[in-house]
């Protein structure tokens, strides 16, 4: 399950603007092609044993940190749009930068009251972390294509920033 100290991490990192895309932890980056015009990132754990529960967990934290990467990757780049389209207004950039920061702690307080709720709802049973580390997958999902429609695409013919995020997972 994604921690919240974790997020807040993240969102650290992408809100000082890191000088360099390889600080983005690569061992955690996850393959991925191009195809017309989006690129499919494969969330997997290929080599991973996958027998028991615990097998299956330790699977789901490695996608979830997979998946961590291409937000870190998406937000990082918000992060430069909005300093670069707004370093002449200071003011604006400033209310945008907290309006954003805003929207990122809501997506990840979401993530993690849905990811609990899931856990609550199988209390006890050995499949409770499997569930909720799902529920986290497919919102992280959501959340990063969301962020590539509303932060990195433009209304005109302009092209995005970063090309449509898509995912495979095994």
């Amino acid at each position: 399950m994604i921690k919240k100290f974790v997020f807040s991490i993240l969102l650290s990192a992408a809100i000082q603007l890191p000088a360099n895309a390889a600080d983005n932890n690569d061992q955690n980056q996850p393959g991925s092609r191009l195809e017309n015009g989006v690129e499919i990132f494969a969330i997997n754990c290929s080599g991973m044993p996958q027998e028991t529960t615990i097998d299956i967990d330790e699977c789901q934290g490695k996608k979830i940190s997979q998946l961590e990467w291409v937000l870190n990757k998406y937000q990082s780049t918000t992060v430069e749009r909005i300093s670069s389209e707004n370093k002449d207004n200071a003011a604006h950039k400033k209310r945008l930068e907290a309006a954003y920061n805003e929207e990122a702690q809501a997506w990840s307080a979401l993530v993690n009251a849905a990811s609990k709720s899931v856990e609550v709802d199988y209390e006890g049973g050995t499949i409770s972390t499997s569930l909720s580390n799902e529920r986290s997958i497919r919102l992280l999902e959501l959340q990063i294509h969301d962020m590539w429609q509303t932060w990195l695409t433009y209304m005109d013919s302009s092209p995005a920033l970063l090309l449509e995020p898509k995912f495979e997972t095994e």
